[in-house]
């Protein structure tokens, strides 16, 4: 009886070792399995650009559906609730093999959306305007062209949008920078709009008008610099 006792109580300190070591020796197994699982998956059933899917349980059911995690690089994956769409990430626009590529320099690509681009188009920038290198992602990086300058507008329905103006006589913009036309400085003014550089400021003040009987059938008139109507006898400052 003694020794039935003994084996009795040694066998009850050795079964939670033996339940750890068995529950142990599963876990690799059935991890190995679900990694399996995973990499059994046909990620392109969902969408050819799906690189990381998993089966996702319908609520309430057993049932299961294949959802995606994740685009390839150049998409993102579409928050709409149902994971089954990769669209162009910003950046990048759907050529017409249906591919995402980096939009076209001079334009620039938000990316797609189920209500603002659902078709993954790049757009252009207004007139005056267009980006300076490949794969822009915004409106934002539309840059002036010289000899115009950049402002910003609000549309009817209160959002705020880029455009350019043709920079006005006595302004000039170098181009590829977001600012407006830049004035020249006291005294100075351009012959012409779209100026496109300081150099273009000169001192320009003055307007010779030539009376008749100088040879001419009819007054005219000219903007010149100061040196040049010095000699003049009827000066009136330009307008």
């Amino acid at each position: 009886m003694l020794w039935r006792a003994s084996a009795a109580a040694l066998l009850v300190l050795l079964l939670p070792g033996l339940a750890h070591a068995s529950r142990a020796s599963l876990a690799p197994t059935q991890q190995g399995r679900q990694l399996s699982q995973t990499r059994a998956l046909n990620c392109s059933k969902i969408n050819p650009h799906c690189a990381v899917c998993r089966n996702q349980r319908n609520h309430g059911t057993r049932a299961s559906v294949l959802v995606c995690s994740s685009c390839d690089t150049g998409y993102k994956l579409r928050r709409d609730g149902l994971s089954k769409t990769c669209d162009c990430a910003p950046g990048f626009a759907m050529d017409v093999n249906k591919a995402c590529v980096p939009c076209t320099l001079g334009k620039y690509c938000p990316g797609g959306d189920p209500s603002d681009n659902p078709n993954n188009l790049e757009f252009s920038c207004s007139s005056g305007l267009q980006t300076t290198m490949a794969g822009a992602k915004s409106e934002a990086q539309c840059f002036t062209l010289p000899g115009y300058g950049r402002v910003s507008m609000r549309g009817d329905d209160g959002s705020v949008y880029q455009t350019s103006v043709l920079c006005p006589i006595g302004t000039y913009n170098v181009g590829s920078n977001t600012a407006g036309c830049q004035y020249c400085g006291p005294g100075l003014t351009t012959a012409t709009n779209g100026s496109t550089s300081n150099a273009a400021c000169r001192e320009f003040g003055l307007v010779v008008r030539r009376a008749l009987g100088e040879g001419l059938s009819m007054p005219t008139c000219s903007c010149c610099s100061r040196a040049a109507a010095a000699a003049s006898t009827v000066l009136l400052p330009c307008r």
